[in-house]
């Protein structure tokens, strides 16, 4: 299947996993950073570009492609936040560092081409239309917000509890001031919210 790889930043303990950002990209080192995850991390390093949704500049941090082997840890820039001479890479960045790839979606949603192409994919793929509810959910974005009521509907939580009841995994949320003060990995695991809205 190939190693799948998402980009760390060890100045601010923060990443994001490129197959989150579009339904179509390829997280693999034949096509990692080509598509619309190479534009996402193109806004953090460019000088000119306002950070919104408690996102930050990356200009001048440590940036590292890391992967989702299983082997002990060989990227030097991940040593000082290695537990113990077997913990991989990946589990270093996930278990350390903050996801910061729902607050990708949501800057670039701030383009009205890049908001729609993401509500199409939201209508195909139920991971895209999770992700969506989440940024809807935990951050103030008025303008996906009501295009997300408007092209659901009001009752979209049906739908959102239904595709965590037939795909019952643990799905990211954004990064938010109060979630940086919890322990990582900052998800929703699908049993938790089926069990309160069942309750």
């Amino acid at each position: 299947m190939g190693t799948t790889y998402f980009v760390a930043n060890t100045t601010k303990r923060q990443y994001f996993d490129p197959g989150s950002i579009n339904d179509v990209e390829n997280p693999k080192r034949s096509g990692i950073l080509w598509g619309l995850s190479g534009h996402a991390l193109a806004l953090l390093l460019l000088p000119d570009c306002r950070q919104d949704f408690y996102l930050e500049s990356w200009i001048g941090d440590g940036l590292v492609l890391v992967g989702d082997e299983s082997e002990p840890n060989r990227i030097e820039q991940l040593r000082p936040f290695q537990q113990d001479a077997e913990q991989d890479a990946y589990h270093i960045v996930t278990e350390q560092f903050d996801n910061i790839s729902l607050n990708l979606i949501a800057q670039l949603c701030k383009r009205d081409e890049l908001l729609d192409h993401f509500f199409a994919c939201a209508e195909r793929e139920n991971c895209t239309f999770v992700n969506l509810a989440h940024i809807v959910m935990h951050l103030s974005v008025p303008h996906i917000e009501s295009k997300f009521i408007a092209r659901f509907g009001p009752n979209w939580r049906g739908r959102y509890i239904d595709t965590l009841k037939s795909e019952s995994w643990h799905y990211p949320l954004p990064m938010t001031p109060e979630s940086r003060k919890l322990p990582r990995p900052n998800i929703v695991r699908a049993e938790d919210v089926i069990r309160n809205a069942d309750g």
